[in-house]
């Protein structure tokens, strides 16, 4: 996991719970484009799209 996304989930409480709660494919994806995270809604956005992308989880 990036700096950049390390202090995210260690500051914003909200972002650390969304991200706990995904499934762990969906973790490892977000942690490879942390370098794109910046805040809780830009997790959520790529949380979505990493859910709905079939090739994230090896199908």
């Amino acid at each position: 996991m990036t700096d950049k996304l390390s202090r995210l989930l260690n500051a914003d409480n909200d972002a650390k719970r969304y991200f706990v709660t995904l499934p762990q494919y969906v973790r490892e994806a977000i942690a490879n484009h942390a370098d794109k995270i910046d805040d809780v809604k830009s997790m959520r956005i790529y949380a979505e799209s990493f859910m709905r992308d079939d090739s994230f989880r090896g199908a």
